[in-house]
Parts: C-alpha cells; structure tokens; sequence
C-alpha cells in the first residue's frame, strides 16, 4: 500500500494520519490510517 500520510506533534501529543492506496489487485482499494500517541514522562 502506498500513499500521502502526515506525523506531527502538538505539545504531548503525537499524529501519523494518511490515506493508503491499494497498490496490487490483492489489496485494499483505499485504506484510512490514524495513530494518535499521548506522551506522558515518569
């Protein structure tokens, strides 16, 4: 799968969002891809 994705941070919080393009006829045809990551230090 290939396609655009965009990763940040936003003070403790961290993004990875992108949409993924099925790159053979064995994959999906389309898949949405969201991490969201909250950082808390010990």
């Amino acid at each position: 799968m290939i396609g655009p994705v965009a990763h940040g941070k936003i003070g403790e919080l961290s993004y990875d969002v992108g949409y993924l393009f099925g790159a053979t006829s064995a994959t999906a045809d389309g898949t949405l891809k969201a991490i969201l990551e909250y950082e808390i230090e010990f």
